[in-house]
């Protein structure tokens, strides 16, 4: 037989999750899609791999998993990003 277990968690008491880069609350469930070639796939044919991620509904900035501890009213951090050169003919 199962037993069920039951916990009482008061929601209010939970520390809300912030965007590391604007400090929103809200996030959107999106997809990333990982091409496996077929030389490491178990099928030996190219697959794809759907991965959920949260992004930031405000900035878009994706949510690491490692950041669920940024709460709303700590101080933003800079969030770097990688700068690229465009060079024209």
């Amino acid at each position: 037989m199962t037993e069920k277990l039951k916990m009482n968690v008061n929601v209010e008491s939970m520390p809300m999750v912030a965007c590391k880069k604007c400090r929103g609350n809200f996030f959107k469930d999106v997809v990333v899609i990982k091409k496996i070639s077929a030389i490491v796939s178990p099928t030996g044919k190219d697959e794809v791999l759907p991965i959920p991620v949260f992004i930031c509904d405000k900035c878009g900035h994706p949510l690491d998993p490692r950041d669920v501890g940024v709460r709303a009213n700590d101080k933003p951090e800079e969030v770097k990003t990688e700068e690229k050169t465009i060079i024209t003919p």
